[in-house]
């Protein structure tokens, strides 16, 4: 026996069959849970019809409901044509909640009482979202983690942005093996040199970001953006930052002929004689030029530029007597502190380092609150998983703490890293504000 339910009066009808149901004056087989929300009593008042079921006269003047499977069985009908389609969107799916038709003599049962119309449906609203967000706040961190477990699949490159033989080449190639070992997959060195290591930079910028190339660059990262007019790359908005490897103190030297034994005696010299002492650097905008700079303006004096290409051609010519000071990386210049062959007179960051512990710092012997730490750090493109990036930092993060690979990183002058990424993107806010503003003022355009 097939029962179904009065639109008019919510009264249960038994009938024997659908040509009945077709005979009864409401002409109803089921109601939408809608029926006294405003949308529907206009469908129903206007009588316009939303579809008939096969075979009968009957028709069904509601529109915006879904015959369930459960409910075409009940009614003997596998399909039915229905222009649901006119019903606005959020109403379209909705399976019938007040009404449940029942075969074999169970009776139709009304749900929904006690909510009706508007408050009824914005109650099954929230229920869902709350369920939707409940569902999202399960699975996402499990795949979060799946992601990151995962990761890598395939073979890594390291894109560094210099020449085979710098501080980042080196570093690479003492870490990349440690994570080769941790990972199951090969880490690839590429060197990208050029440009001030714009090449290298574009290259992983317009990568996928999936965590298969990293970018091993330097602190020229943060002030190229100010040194050329025009960069393939947004800093640093298409770069997702991981961690620093290593610090790189720079070392103020002096050729021995120079009449100064500190910092103090070296910025006297210079007021006594300005434009007479010259300096050398890597190239106009590299770090040792940034560095040179950034001490002029500190302490008032005017020295004259000697551009070299490279660090290498720079250091010599400090050794050989042709121009009076430097700075350069504690690596490369300590084989010739030690030889008396150049004379260090203060390094550039806050505190002394381990590989010239007799060295004082600059700004403890003549100009306080002087400070350019170099440094050398692991990005990934913009977009790339937030698992992914931890997971190389985090890995990354334990190499730097091995003991064999501190003592390789000292030998060459440096400081291991290890910040989070985190602390990493503040940090590279802070370089791009500092040297921003020094290259705007001093007028630094790379050439």
């Amino acid at each position: 026996m097939l029962s179904t339910v009065c639109i008019a009066t919510n009264e249960i009808a038994p009938t024997s069959s659908a040509a009945a149901i077709a005979s009864m004056n409401e002409k109803v087989v089921m109601r939408c849970d809608r029926l006294a929300c405003s949308h529907c009593r206009r469908w129903r008042d206007a009588g316009l019809t939303g579809g008939s079921l096969p075979g009968t006269a009957l028709s069904i003047p509601i529109p915006c409901y879904v015959l369930s499977a459960r409910v075409l069985r009940a009614i003997g009908y596998r399909k039915v044509a229905l222009r649901w389609k006119q019903c606005p969107l959020p109403y379209r799916r909705r399976e019938s909640q007040a009404v449940r038709v029942a075969t074999r003599g169970r009776e139709a049962r009304y749900h929904g009482a006690g909510r009706t119309g508007e408050e009824g449906c914005g109650m099954k609203r929230l229920r869902y979202r709350k369920a939707v967000l409940l569902l999202v706040a399960l699975i996402v961190p499990a795949w979060s983690s799946l992601g990151a477990a995962e990761y890598p699949t395939r073979p890594v490159r390291f894109v560094v942005a210099s020449s085979p033989g710098g501080a980042l080449d080196v570093l690479a190639r003492l870490v990349g093996p440690k994570l080769t070992e941790k990972w199951g997959q090969p880490v690839v060195v590429d060197n990208r040199a050029g440009a001030g290591g714009v090449i290298g930079t574009e290259m992983v910028a317009t990568a996928q970001p999936d965590g298969y190339n990293v970018l091993v660059i330097a602190q020229g990262f943060t002030a190229n953006p100010f040194l050329y007019r025009k960069l393939p790359y947004r800093t640093p908005e298409d770069f997702a930052p991981i961690t620093i490897l290593a610090y790189g103190p720079n070392v103020l030297v002096v050729h021995p002929s120079v009449k100064a034994g500190s910092v103090r005696d070296l910025i006297a010299l210079a007021k006594q004689q300005p434009g007479k002492l010259n300096y050398a650097t890597s190239g106009v905008g590299a770090a040792s030029h940034l560095a040179i700079e950034m001490f002029k303006r500190m302490a008032g004096v005017e020295m004259v530029h000697i551009p070299y290409k490279g660090a290498g051609a720079a250091t010599a010519a400090v050794v050989a007597g042709q121009v009076d000071l430097l700075f350069t990386s504690t690596g490369a210049a300590m084989p010739h502190i030690k030889a008396g062959r150049l004379k260090a007179l203060g390094v550039t960051t806050a505190r002394r380092t381990p590989a010239l512990p007799e060295v004082p710092t600059i700004a403890e012997t003549g100009l306080a609150g002087f400070q350019v730490d170099g440094w050398y750090a692991l990005l990934a493109p913009a977009k790339t998983p937030k698992p992914v990036i931890d997971r190389i930092y985090r890995d990354t993060a334990a190499v730097l703490k091995q003991p064999d690979i501190i003592a390789r990183i000292e030998a060459v002058g440096l400081e291991p890293g290890g910040i989070t990424p985190q602390e990493f993107s503040r940090y590279i806010a802070a370089e791009l504000r500092k040297w921003g503003t020094l290259i705007r003022e001093a007028g630094i355009k790379a050439e």
